[in-house]
């Protein structure tokens, strides 16, 4: 095939803008792909990683947020839920089996026999400073409220470590001296020294 003269011609003289074109072309070509992956593989990314952020991570939080807290609720209401039910089986026989009837109330010899027995004496004194602290966070008002208080505070530090042993002391005897002896029964005996432990460090309430 033969090309018409006028159009060899022109190339002949427009060869190097054309060629000028071509090059432009083929870098804007270039750049346009160079971008295009820069945008996926880093842009894109982390546009991508900010909305699972986003979607996800911050609601895990919030919900595990959320979810810390409802079991700290249930943990809370289900102490108070026990402390209510011991205060109201409280039995008013162990006045009599466990106490002496003074004003106010002391230990008889039974009682120190069993906090003895039981290791609770010991375990008591080693624990009565931050007992104490926490009848004082009730803001007790009178001798009486100490003394209800000092009883409230054991029976809810029942479910700490170092009850364990006193449980396994129940467990093992159920019977001291011809008495039922239970967690109430414990935490009654050793309520009493407690209160007069508070009584030495608050005299203005005794």
């Amino acid at each position: 095939m033969i090309i018409p003269l006028n159009i060899t011609q022109l190339l002949q003289d427009k060869w190097p803008e054309y060629t000028l074109y071509a090059v432009l072309v083929a870098i804007g070509a270039i750049t346009a792909w160079r971008i295009t992956v820069f945008y996926y593989t880093k842009i894109h990314t982390k546009i991508k990683s900010l909305e699972d952020k986003v979607q996800h991570s911050d609601c895990q939080r919030h919900g595990t947020a959320i979810n810390g807290f409802d079991t700290a609720t249930q943990t809370i209401l289900h102490k108070i839920e026990f402390i209510e039910r011991a205060l109201i089986a409280k039995d008013p026989s162990m006045l009599t089996t466990f106490a002496q009837s003074n004003s106010p109330l002391q230990l008889n010899q039974r009682a120190i026999d069993l906090m003895t027995a039981s290791g609770a004496d010991k375990i008591l004194d080693e624990h009565k400073d931050d007992l104490t602290r926490q009848i004082g966070e009730l803001n007790p008002a009178t001798a009486y409220d100490v003394e209800q208080n000092a009883y409230k505070v054991l029976i809810l530090n029942s479910d700490a470590s170092w009850f364990i042993p006193l449980k396994e002391y129940i467990f093992n005897n159920p019977v001291f001296q011809d008495h039922n002896v239970s967690l109430d029964v414990i935490c009654f005996i050793m309520s009493l020294p407690l209160r007069n432990y508070y009584f030495e460090k608050h005299p203005e309430i005794d």
